[in-house]
């Protein structure tokens, strides 16, 4: 890197006496932060994007309606089951609502999230050279996600990763025990009303549908494989291009 290149790069950063890790400001419910949110939103609809990335509109607006929905429960009547119709009178109320700051633990989601990355660049590495899952690396992962989901059993993100790991070792064994294993997993997951305001709703009933089909329980796998179809077509992304680690 060039020096006038490093002299900008030091007004994107803060330089503190101890290490601490960031915290997405999607996790932190400031007014503020509330608002910017909702701000992505200024024709009250989701972009038409297929082809999205981390910096896009699109990508925002998905994490946007999530972190809305993790924060204001209710008060944000909305998932992906719903109309577009529904999704622009959700939106409306909320912007015409007085929006306060909610309380919220700036420790804790430092912690958090510090496990919530911790793993990524193994993950990130044992992929791009084509390893297969071995027990260490998947106990590793599903340890950080067990520590990660004490920490916020609320959020989804813990809970998705520890099923999504096991389909990777259920598909790199194809073991049937394995996939089994696996769908437990998932069905938790269905369990949280969060999942359903989630960007990666299609993509859990895409390895569902595998899990059960391994598993021989094809009717049931059918029914996955329209529930899928039924979801809001904005959810229609590439993932083989980009993945949603959660924030």
């Amino acid at each position: 890197m060039k020096i006038e290149q490093a002299e900008r790069e030091y007004d994107y950063y803060c330089l503190y006496k101890k290490w601490i890790h960031a915290v997405p400001i999607y996790y932190v419910p400031t007014k503020e932060n509330l608002k910017y949110m909702l701000s992505l939103f200024s024709d009250y609809k989701i972009s038409d994007e297929k082809r999205i990335d981390v910096w896009s509109k699109k990508s925002g607006q998905l994490f946007a309606l999530y972190y809305l929905k993790y924060h204001l429960g209710g008060r944000f009547d909305y998932d992906y089951r719903y109309t577009d119709d529904q999704l622009r009178i959700a939106l409306e109320k909320l912007k015409n609502e007085d929006l306060n700051s909610l309380p919220y633990d700036l420790e804790r989601l430092e912690l958090y999230n510090s496990l919530m990355t911790e793993w990524i660049s193994f993950y990130v590495r044992d992929h791009s050279v084509a390893i297969t899952f071995i027990d260490r690396d998947l106990n590793f992962y599903l340890e950080k996600m067990s520590q990660a989901q004490k920490i916020d059993p609320r959020d989804i993100w813990p809970q998705y990763w520890a099923a999504y790991f096991l389909t990777e070792k259920a598909i790199s064994s194809d073991k049937k025990e394995d996939y089994k294993e696996a769908l437990n997993e998932w069905e938790k997951l269905f369990e949280n009303d969060l999942f359903y305001a989630s960007p990666v709703i299609k993509l859990a009933y895409q390895k569902m549908f595998v899990c059960l089909e391994k598993t021989g329980n094809t009717e049931k796998a059918l029914i996955y494989q329209q529930k899928e179809k039924d979801i809001n077509t904005v959810l229609d992304i590439d993932f083989e291009y980009y993945q949603y680690f959660g924030w």
